[in-house]
């Protein structure tokens, strides 16, 4: 295989920090899903701490630029052991996330798997960054201290060989890791948009619970009126009855008072008859 130039390694280490996975949008998340200011605190702290480090290192380039070719090869030793920790970190958080994905980590609420996915998709935009900042430190030293290497009878072909593998092997991981991320961030987002059907749907229910509840009380007042209406027949007949008996107890009066009139009536003609 052919060896790169500075050029062609500066081109590579762009490519393989962007991957080749595509990523899927950023999900929205709603309200609850917001960072807590305390998370925030905490990420900016290690930004912080990972820009101190990277002074350092700069610093420790510049003060070390006249060091022989077995210091050089200590520090690309430190470099390499930092890439397997970072490669065996990120090679378990995709592990973990397709575990979690396949339901072999199913156990407790939707919560704490959201927030699982949550962990794992922050652990591995990290080792990302890792990974890409480790392969930078590697070709750093290795075009850094390229007098080192000349000295010590190193041909530059061999040292481009080997930033092309590390190359190499930087975009393999960081593409396996990109497609982790667009995974958990498409898991989270359909749990996004599930949140928002079942907001929606409740929303719905509670309007349609509402109305039922008006017709509900439509109905239930005209059943009172119908029930109404119906006992006014009822009513009425019982006032024709009161009415009826009031009549006959007035005609029973009548007629007890009629008896003496009449019985005195028949005194008067006798009366008269005798003295005509």
């Amino acid at each position: 295989m052919p060896s790169l130039g500075p050029k062609d390694i500066s081109r590579e280490l762009q490519h393989a920090a962007t991957g080749s996975a595509k990523r899927s949008p950023p999900s929205v998340t709603s309200d609850t899903q917001q960072p807590q200011p305390k998370r925030q605190k905490t990420q900016k702290h290690e930004r912080s701490m990972d820009e101190a480090e990277v002074e350092v290192f700069r610093e420790r380039i510049l003060s070390n630029r006249e060091c022989d070719w077995s210091a050089v090869v200590r520090m690309l030793e430190q470099v390499g052991t930092k890439w397997i920790e970072h490669s065996q970190v990120a090679k378990r958080t995709t592990t973990d996330w397709r575990a979690l994905e396949s339901g072999e980590r199913m156990e407790g609420s939707k919560i704490l798997k959201q927030k699982r996915a949550k962990d794992l998709l922050r652990a591995t935009q990290r080792e990302q960054a890792m990974l890409l900042r480790t392969a930078a430190r590697y070709v750093t030293v290795t075009l850094a201290y390229s007098s080192a290497a000349s000295k010590a009878k190193i041909p530059q072909s061999e040292q481009f060989e080997k930033i092309r593998r590390s190359l190499i092997g930087l975009r393999r991981t960081r593409t396996s890791l990109a497609v982790t991320v667009a995974d958990i961030e498409n898991y989270l987002e359909e749990i996004h948009n599930l949140r928002a059907d079942k907001q929606r749907l409740q929303q719905a229910n509670d309007e349609l619970e509402r109305d039922l509840e008006l017709w509900k009380n439509k109905t239930q007042q005209r059943s009172e009126e119908a029930t109404r209406l119906t006992q006014q027949p009822d009513e009425l007949r019982l006032a024709e009855t009161d009415v009826q008996r009031q009549l006959a107890e007035v005609r029973r009066q009548l007629e007890e008072q009629r008896q003496p009139i009449q019985l005195y009536s028949l005194v008067l003609g006798k009366f008269f008859r005798m003295n005509e």
